[in-house]
């Protein structure tokens, strides 16, 4: 029996995710066919051509494709079946993806390299751009690129000019490369709505759970109702307070015990309208409310009174009907102070917000780190291809500089992945001892500079304030802040910064998972229009902005709070519509000596040792090996950690030193570096990721890794870190 429950919440759980896939496939159709269009137009125009077949072939499954997306989104297909519509969507996504197929092979035949090349630009940015609208369905994703990219890299595969062939190939590893992403993305969409589904099936519990809480509440108010004589014998023996209205409100009794709850002695609450006891925001509520009490409809309240000081006090009261000849003439009920209850309740409330705002932050932080890491190893194949190309050419050819164009936008690239790397566990690439008070005036003179409009006014702590930070990132966070006070004052403000030292313990620390101590606190508070609530709940999520699409994608802040989380530091705002904002960053003080960066001249330093070069991943190994060879060295390539470890067990002796991936599947870089430490102690040891060195990274250079080298990096990056741990030590044979 239990088997088939099983089977049946698996087989409804799959219908719900394929219907969610259809959902999202429809909701990108228009974007996709716009985007088809534009480009087939672009390319009729680009690349001329007497067949016109394909142009109207890609017009003609576009328009079915969008003819089907108004049935499908319209009245009239309502009781069409959702998998109908999702297999209708994928005849035509392959459908679309033959027409570009047929495109490439007619304009392959009649163009010339340019065109040849320009049409390569298309079909592979086509298919990268499908992930965006297709990822939702890795089989949607598969039906376009498959027919799209295929045909082109065959006839690339066929053609007599190697370059054609080589660019073949490279198709090949783009489609793989582009599947790999893909697949992730599908699978994490996937992931988040089962986690979607989870979250409402234990809503449902737990509003069942409430329920049942709320009627046990209920009756244990009944049994405190008991006669007139022992309210009266017991008004001195408990906690709450017994009280007595007439049919008006006025107050005929209440007991001593209400001196303890509100400071108010009883003899000058008697004769008093209750009304005159209650907090001004829930004054009308209570008077609501008081019909249906004196009514016997409604037995406990929540609301707020008047202390002795003016302050408001939560209080619940328990009451019942004084009924006489059948009607009603007052009330009898006992007060209780709940105003503890009700902030234990609110802490509580703001510290599940937290935990669930950190929650869902992490959980995007991973996914961003993961294709951060991915596109960094991509980022790495063409970084070193150009670095290579750049030795080989003469400083006059013209050539260099479209290779300088190419590593420009590499570094690009990389400040983009970078801040990816900011939402995600792991972000610190280079942290030393940083004197803050300086950072932060040497970042706002910077800024000042280009926004003269806003004013700065700096109160900076007389003395240094020193955290151990990675001077990048931070100088990323406050570009960050910079830029969203800018914002928020588009016709100019001031923008006050403040510095000090302040010591935190648990009690306000825990809602931000860090340890107790001294923080340095760096204030910003601008002059703009402020934020409403919701704004304030989501300023830290990923992507989202209240900007136009033009003026950003919304990674600033959540970088800025990602960077600031994995220096072991958090971040807050407070704000009000019209009143500007103010964002408070708290890092952990350090007692070291501020670390002054000193200016290195980029060049190239080659050598002779032997090199063991370890990776998963074809690609890192063909570019790593080719640049290490230009640099001087004998390089020994292992695919994977447990080739690596293999060689150094047989010829170890041989390797001057080791260039480690940290990610590999099977043997990742912490085993394989503890496995090379036992068998050879004195070889150096070069962590290389795509990820920063934050995080696992971290604890393998604290076990004795020598060094580190953050993915994507240059021939003169490589170089210098190799040279330099090589030149520092002087390696035992054994």
């Amino acid at each position: 029996m239990n088997e088939r429950n099983n089977h049946r919440s698996s087989k409804r759980d799959n219908e719900v995710l394929l219907q969610e896939q259809t959902r999202l496939l429809l909701q990108n159709t228009r974007t996709a066919i716009a985007v088809n269009l534009s480009i087939a137009f672009l390319t009729y125009l680009a690349i001329p051509a007497p067949q016109q077949f394909w142009l109207w072939l890609i017009v003609g499954a576009s328009g079915l494709r969008l003819v089907c997306y108004f049935w499908f989104t319209g009245k009239s297909s309502q009781s069409l079946n959702f998998k109908t519509k999702y297999y209708i969507t994928l005849a035509l996504i392959t459908l679309q993806g033959i027409a570009w197929g047929v495109a490439s092979i007619l304009l392959y035949a009649s163009a010339s390299d340019l065109h040849t090349f320009y049409l390569i630009a298309i079909i592979c940015g086509m298919s990268g751009g499908a992930i965006l609208t297709l990822s939702p369905s890795l089989l949607a994703f598969a039906c376009f690129t498959f027919p799209t990219v295929m045909p082109l890299v065959l006839a690339l595969l066929t053609a007599s000019d190697k370059t054609f062939v080589y660019a073949g190939y490279m198709g090949i590893v783009f489609i793989i490369a582009l599947h790999i992403v893909a697949r992730r993305i599908a699978l994490s969409t996937s992931e988040l709505l089962q986690s979607h589904r989870r979250l409402e099936v234990t809503a449902q519990e737990l509003a069942q759970h409430k329920n049942r809480l709320e009627i046990l509440v209920e009756a244990r108010t009944k049994e405190l109702k008991d006669s007139r004589e022992n309210y009266r014998r017991l008004t001195e023996e408990i906690n709450d307070a017994i009280f007595e209205l007439d049919s008006t409100g006025i107050v005929k009794y209440i007991s001593p015990v209400i001196t303890l709850i509100l400071g108010r002695r009883p003899e000058d609450l008697t004769g008093v309208h209750f009304t005159e006891l209650v907090y001004q925001e829930d004054l009308a509520m209570v008077q609501e409310l008081f019909p249906k009490v004196i009514s016997g409809d409604l037995q406990s309240t929540n609301y707020r009174l008047l202390d002795s000081t003016g302050k408001p006090h939560w209080v619940r009261t328990s009451s019942r009907p004084i009924v006489k000849d059948g009607k009603p003439v007052g009330l009898r009920g006992v007060l209780t102070d709940i105003n503890k209850e009700k902030q234990t309740e609110s802490e509580k409330k703001k510290l599940l917000h937290r935990f669930y705002e950190n929650q869902k932050l992490e959980a995007i932080g991973t996914l961003a780190g993961g294709i951060a890491h991915d596109f960094n190893n991509l980022l790495m194949g063409i970084q070193g291809r150009a670095s290579l190309i750049a030795e080989n050419l003469e400083p006059s050819s013209p050539d260099l500089e479209h290779i300088q164009a190419i590593e420009e936008h590499v570094r690009s690239a990389t400040s983009l992945t970078a801040q990816l790397l900011g939402t995600a566990r792991g972000g610190k690439y280079d942290p030393r001892p940083t004197d803050l008070n300086d950072l932060v005036i040497k970042s706002a003179t910077l800024f000042k500079r280009t926004r003269k409009e806003i004013q700065i006014h700096a109160n900076m702590s007389q003395s240094p304030i020193v955290a151990e930070v990675d001077r990048q990132q931070i100088e990323q966070v406050l570009l960050n802040i910079f830029v969203n006070a800018w914002q928020a004052m588009p016709g100019g403000g001031e923008l006050r910064l403040e510095s000090s030292i302040v010591p935190l313990d648990d009690s306000y620390l825990a809602p931000y998972h860090v340890l107790p101590g001294r923080y340095a606190k760096i204030s910003f508070t601008d002059t703009g229009v402020g934020m409403d609530e919701t704004t304030q709940q989501r300023v830290f999520d990923p992507f989202f902005t209240t900007k136009a699409k033009c003026h950003g994608t919304g990674l600033g802040m959540a970088s800025a709070y990602g960077i600031i989380k994995n220096h072991n530091g958090f971040i807050t705002v407070s704000s009000k519509l019209g009143h500007g904002t103010t964002f408070d960053i708290y890092l952990p003080v350090s007692d070291k000596d501020p670390f002054h960066q000193s200016q290195v001249e980029s060049m190239i330093e080659k050598g002779s040792e032997t090199i063991l070069l370890v990776d998963d991943q074809e690609l890192i190994l063909e570019v790593g090996q080719a640049l290490l060879e230009k640099l001087g060295y004998t390089v020994i390539v292992a695919k994977g950690g447990e080739q690596a470890v293999e060689h150094m067990q047989n010829k170890g002796q041989e390797v001057d030193l080791v260039l480690l991936d940290m990610i590999m599947p099977g043997m990742d870089g912490s085993m394989t570096f503890d496995q090379i430490r036992k068998l050879y102690p004195a070889v150096p040891v070069i962590l290389s990721s795509g990820y920063s060195i934050n995080g696992q990274a971290t604890q393998i250079l604290n076990r004795g890794c020598n060094g580190f080298l953050q993915k994507p990096f240059n021939l003169s990056e490589l170089s210098q870190k190799i040279r330099r741990i090589l030149d520092e030590k002087d390696l035992p044979r054994g």
